[in-house]
């Protein structure tokens, strides 16, 4: 098993790396890359972006005249970032659980393999490759939660230098809430989690709570999310053709789209005669018109926005279980997208529209590297990694290390990112906005698949080592009886 898991492991490396340079120099042509050079040119963002992105693109000199982008810098950062926070991640997960003892070398050895299996991974390295902010959002949320799980851990290398993961951790904590709106609100929560992981599983750390160190982390923590939602005040600006970031609008795009074709019949006289049939044909056809079907109606009357909460109620007393079922379905998608994503790939699932988009732009330059590697590295993790590590997770699932911060904060994550949203659009999900979960579970199963074999290893030495004592005394009892 450890040879073809080697043989493995090289194989899918080897492609990871021949299809990260090939694609060194590919700008992907996502809707999103447009707006975000266009962002850099003028740093005013509005409310559904951040300042921060744009600002790393100028700096970078990505936009250079009226010439294509120059990428470069910006891929180098990119990358770096996620070979960082990988590697972060991996040691915090493997120094908490300790899966590999108190051995660092062996524990730095396999932190090394998961981290390179993890970012040659296709599908990471795209988004690596990419000028959207998936990367750095994702890579910023991993080295905060390795970084703080390190900080108020107890594993051998949580142990040492405290102070400088919790500065770390800050760090990585006001860039992940600079990068993305919806991260704000991500480490929020993740704070939130932290802090019932400390009062709640370690009642010892109940009066450290007092302690000068944890009031001085705390109050990092805190001025750089409240430093973060100022900036982002200042920095945005209202987009009239966007819906504003409020439960109303939110909840109209999540519930009605793509049924206002059906609900029409059930609609009040009032709405029907302010929405066309036709218009809610156009409106089902795709998401992207939920904007545009919204500011018709607004730019006809302000007082249309109440219709919004009219077909949004009405949707939902006449295709309750619909929505629900859709929404449950998303949410899954978003909190697996390592089972869901090759699934989709090999149309297993129905393949949707933004699984579809995102192969199409990995294929742009060398779409039979692309399926190649897709097909290797997809296979190669459910196949061989993924099992390996529910083994190696079966094995430790009476330890008490099970309960570590490592593993509260990456679930709170993964669910708090997956709720955001599969419940705050109708469309479908999105594998750029489950990359965290995405990267956090890859990197795990690695690691995990990593130590059972470290320890079939330790066993099979064991077993040699029992059978070998046992056939020494039987001769030496032997000899001493002759």
């Amino acid at each position: 098993m450890r040879i073809l898991y080697l043989l493995g492991a090289i194989g899918v490396l080897g492609l990871g790396v021949a299809w990260m340079i090939a694609n060194a120099a590919v700008v992907p042509g996502y809707g999103d890359t447009k707006e975000y050079l266009a962002l850099s040119r003028t740093l005013q963002v509005d409310p559904y972006r951040t300042v921060l992105y744009p600002t790393v693109l100028r700096l970078c000199g990505v936009v250079q005249g009226d010439g294509p982008p120059s990428p470069g810098l910006v891929y180098a950062v990119q990358l770096a970032m996620v070979v960082v926070s990988t590697t972060l991640f991996t040691l915090a997960l493997a120094d908490s659980l300790g899966f590999f003892g108190a051995r660092r070398r062996d524990t730095i050895a396999a932190v090394l393999a998961a981290t390179a299996l993890t970012v040659t991974n296709p599908l990471i390295a795209h988004f690596a490759f990419s000028l959207m902010t998936d990367s750095l959002a994702s890579s910023f949320c991993m080295a905060f939660i390795g970084s703080l799980a390190l900080a108020i851990g107890d594993g051998v290398w949580a142990r040492s230098r405290r102070g400088v993961w919790a500065g770390v951790a800050a760090v990585c904590l006001a860039l992940l809430a600079s990068i993305r709106v919806e991260k704000l609100y991500v480490s929020a929560g993740l704070v939130v989690v932290a802090a019932v992981w400390l009062v709640r599983t370690r009642p010892p750390a109940r009066a450290a709570l007092a302690s000068p160190r944890v009031l001085v982390v705390a109050a990092l923590f805190v001025a750089a999310l409240s430093a973060v939602a100022l900036l982002n005040r200042a920095t945005q600006i209202p987009n009239p053709r966007r819906a504003p970031l409020a439960l109303s609008d939110l909840a109209f795009n999540r519930v009605v789209w793509p049924r206002l074709a059906r609900v029409y019949p059930y609609l009040s006289p009032a709405a029907q005669a302010q929405i066309p049939f036709a218009a809610a044909v156009r409106f089902d056809a795709h998401n992207n018109n939920v904007a545009r079907f919204r500011n018709e109606l607004l730019a006809r009357s302000p007082d249309n926005q109440r219709l919004f909460d009219e077909i949004t109620v009405t949707t939902l007393r006449t295709f309750p279980f619909a929505v629900l079922g859709r929404t449950v379905f998303d949410v899954t998608k978003y909190a697996l997208p390592n089972l869901a994503f090759p699934l989709e790939c090999a149309t297993v699932l129905p393949q949707s529209i933004a699984t579809n988009w995102t192969l199409s732009r990995m294929s742009e330059a060398h779409s039979r590297l692309t399926r190649v590697v897709l097909v290797g590295a997809e296979a190669f993790f459910l196949i061989v990694q993924l099992p390996l590590a529910l083994a190696a997770a079966l094995a430790w699932r009476r330890s008490p290390r099970r309960s570590h911060p490592i593993v509260w904060l990456t679930g709170a994550v993964i669910l708090i990112n997956a709720l955001l949203f599969g419940m705050g659009a109708g469309q479908d999900a999105n594998i750029r906005y489950a990359l965290p979960a995405y990267t956090m579970t890859h990197a795990a199963v690695v690691l995990l698949s990593l130590a059972w074999l470290y320890r079939s290893a330790g066993d099979l030495a064991a077993l040699h080592s029992c059978v070998f004592v046992s056939w020494w005394r039987t001769n030496t009892r032997s000899d001493a009886a002759r």
